[in-house]
């Protein structure tokens, strides 16, 4: 549950049975990648994987947890929803369900996940997994910040990316490029033992 209380008001809410903590929300902010030759994605592209398909991305579907994503861009499907490469998400910014980025960090970061298109002179851009089906999770703002809270939300969009409480639609992929203050105990850190042990790989730059 997330809230906006006072410290006193916060104490109180601690001292409710049945309350096991109270945590507040820290800003957290943008960090860049690095590019994907350097982790040798390509030279793995061509190897066929058990489903008999190029080691692509194809059929793996990855939560970007960050900014949005501007699926408007040809190189990210050019659409959003059903049969397009950004398939879903959600904007815990502006609560509605429009994840499009207003930033430019969160399609960098799906770009280096699964971008897929030519560059003006001709150079061929592909993200690390190219065929891959991207899901944007909108937890920071224009100016590349947001709340923990809002970031565990799009954690849990990883998990149940049509919000209906069932994790039979799970993504394989939850990745964010953030960071800020944090322990091994807090929301966000707890957030990505829960994607995990439901067998959500999660990465954090």
């Amino acid at each position: 549950i997330s809230l906006e209380v006072s410290p006193d008001e916060a104490d109180k809410i601690r001292k409710v049975q049945g309350v096991t903590g109270v945590t507040e929300a820290t800003l957290v902010k943008t960090n860049l990648n690095e590019s994907v030759p350097m982790i040798g994605a390509p030279s793995v592209w061509p190897l066929i994987g058990p489903a008999g398909f190029p080691l692509t991305g194809f059929g793996v579907k990855v939560g970007v947890v960050d900014t949005g994503i501007d699926y408007t861009h040809p190189d990210l499907g050019g659409c959003f929803g059903g049969n397009c490469k950004v398939a879903g998400g959600y904007d815990y910014i502006n609560n509605d369900p429009n994840p499009i980025d207003d930033m430019g960090h969160g399609t960098h970061v799906a770009a280096t996940v699964a971008g897929n298109g030519v560059a003006k002179d001709g150079t061929v851009l592909k993200g690390v997994a190219p065929s891959a089906t991207l899901y944007g999770f909108k937890v920071l703002s224009a100016a590349g910040s947001g709340p923990t809270t809002a970031v565990a939300a799009g954690m849990e969009g990883c998990l149940d990316p049509n919000r209906d409480g069932n994790y039979a639609d799970k993504l394989d992929v939850c990745t964010l490029s953030l960071g800020g203050p944090g322990n091994p105990d807090d929301l966000t850190s707890k957030m990505a033992d829960k994607l995990m042990e439901n067998g959500v790989l999660t990465t954090i730059a």
